[in-house]
């Protein structure tokens, strides 16, 4: 909780099922990165790299997935899921 990851490489780390409340992933590159089922209430994601992040059924505010949706591409290589449809992006 309420960690500071900014800028951090977390390409590929699997998150699922963590507790992220408060972090600051901003300018982080989480390409490919798994957040199932995790809880990021009030993260913080400016910048982040998400192309394939899977976002399934994690736990986010409604400002943080419209920031999130902004540069949401690709499809998660180990999950198979979609990052905008993980994120349930329009």
């Amino acid at each position: 909780n309420a960690s500071n990851l900014a800028n951090a490489d977390l390409s590929g780390s699997d998150f699922s099922y963590g507790f992220g409340y408060l972090t600051n992933f901003d300018g982080a590159d989480l390409t490919n990165a798994n957040f199932q089922e995790s809880i990021l209430s009030f993260s913080t994601f400016k910048g982040a790299k998400i192309k394939g992040t899977d976002f399934s059924l994690a736990v986010l505010e409604k400002w943080q997935i419209k920031q999130l949706c902004e540069n949401a591409s690709g499809v998660n290589p180990d999950t198979g899921v979609d990052t905008r449809e993980s994120l349930g992006c329009k």
